[in-house]
């Protein structure tokens, strides 16, 4: 397994070094905690969790996935960054913490991806 670090110094594809670079920048972020490993709906008292949320998705899945190589292009890294973030939106009403992390987290990697994707060109 490599980290995000090892995986952009490697000769891999652009696309993949920029998806590394994105999801360090969001790891590291101070409102990505609640992101960083899939919801425990009993630990974090919300068990109609999975009823409302039907994929569930975290920023340390998208991790593994990246360093695994189990994605092959970057519409998947991206795919699942967006619904990480969906998903605390559409479980959260607007002006909850973490609706409002999930947003701040949402504008930063748009952000970011734009800024990639111009280098993917």
């Amino acid at each position: 397994v490599r980290s995000p670090e090892q995986v952009a110094a490697r000769s891999v594809p652009t696309w993949r070094k920029e998806c590394a670079k994105a999801i360090l920048k969001l790891w590291r972020h101070k409102h990505s905690w609640p992101f960083l490993k899939p919801v425990d709906p009993i630990r974090e008292g919300v068990p109609n969790y999975l009823e409302v949320v039907k994929y569930p998705m975290d920023f340390g899945t998208v991790r593994t996935r990246l360093e695994n190589e189990t994605y092959t292009s970057e519409v998947q890294f991206v795919a699942d960054v967006q619904l990480t973030l969906s998903n605390a939106m559409e479980f959260n009403p607007q002006g909850h913490w973490a609706y409002d992390q999930a947003m701040e987290l949402k504008v930063l990697f748009d952000a970011l991806w734009i800024e990639s994707s111009l280098r993917l060109e």
